[in-house]
């Protein structure tokens, strides 16, 4: 989405764009970067969100969802970067949905 990086956007990703660049989508600065090895996580927050709504805010589109991991992983894919793909969590193991007492277990 353009405009991700701008402070209306994401403030973390903000951070890393060069001034006047803040219209840049996270997918073209992922293609520019060159990396020579990444880690890949998508898709927690719109699990974690999910969850903390009782299920009223919908995730992202099956369909939309699956292009945008192609779009991200083939850019970095093209570059030749090696890297991790790390699989979501069980939704029943967040601590948003635990007791304390089942928490306090997983501290042993």
């Amino acid at each position: 989405v353009p405009g991700y990086g701008s402070a209306t956007g994401n403030a973390l990703f903000e951070r890393l764009l060069p001034a006047g660049q803040e219209q840049k989508t996270y997918a073209q600065y992922v293609a520019e970067s060159r990396p020579t090895f990444f880690t890949f996580w998508l898709g927690n927050a719109d699990l974690t969100e999910f969850v903390a709504s009782g299920g009223t805010r919908p995730p992202t589109e099956p369909g939309v969802f699956s292009a945008n991991v192609k779009l991200l992983l083939d850019a970095l894919a093209n570059q030749g970067a090696k890297g991790v793909v790390a699989n979501l969590p069980d939704p029943t193991l967040l601590p948003l949905l635990m007791r304390p007492s089942e928490l306090a277990a997983y501290r042993k």
